[in-house]
């Protein structure tokens, strides 16, 4: 099987209820302006990657992370809504951008009764951003989830530069 019909599995990244991401209580997220994917309601903050590959976006204030797989896929796994507004104090983050990240690493612990507390919702919405370069397809229904199950599958559309994915691997 060749690089652009490898199937890769984007895992959940908490425990809790899987939704559709149209579902979401945010326009950017529901429309899918980011990318496809789907949204978690979790049942606790121990926020893990959802592939492996390197971390390439890593915010300060620690409510969102990037991932960047040797596909080249690009997850956004993004902790509550407008949760930025907590500037940190929510959220504790375990990588920097740069670093490598492997399938089911700690990330982030979230304090989800602090994001609650604050008046803001604890959905985590998982975006491919690139989601065009992609076939997307659901791995299940939605429902129960826990963490390091699959959520969606990703086939490449187009084969992935070697030096790209020797790059992302490294």
């Amino acid at each position: 099987m060749s690089d652009s019909e490898e199937v890769f599995e984007v895992l959940s990244p908490v425990d809790g209820i899987m939704m559709p991401l149209e579902l979401v209580p945010d326009p950017v997220f529901a429309r899918g302006m980011l990318g496809k994917g789907c949204a978690i309601s979790p049942t606790n903050g121990e926020v893990r990657s959802p592939i492996s590959g390197k971390v390439a976006v890593a915010f300060p204030t620690g409510h969102a992370i990037g991932v960047v797989g040797r596909d080249q896929a690009e997850v956004l796994v993004h902790i509550g809504l407008d949760t930025v507004e907590l500037n940190g104090s929510a959220f504790r983050a375990r990588l920097a951008v740069g670093e490598d990240v492997s399938a089911g690493d700690l990330v982030i612990e979230a304090d989800l009764a602090q994001i609650e507390e604050a008046g803001f919702s604890t959905v985590i919405p998982v975006v491919v951003t690139n989601t065009d370069e992609f076939d997307f397809d659901m791995a299940r229904p939605m429902g129960a989830i826990r963490a390091g199950e699959p959520m969606f599958t990703l086939r490449r559309r187009t084969p992935v530069d070697a030096s790209l994915a020797r790059q992302a691997a490294s």
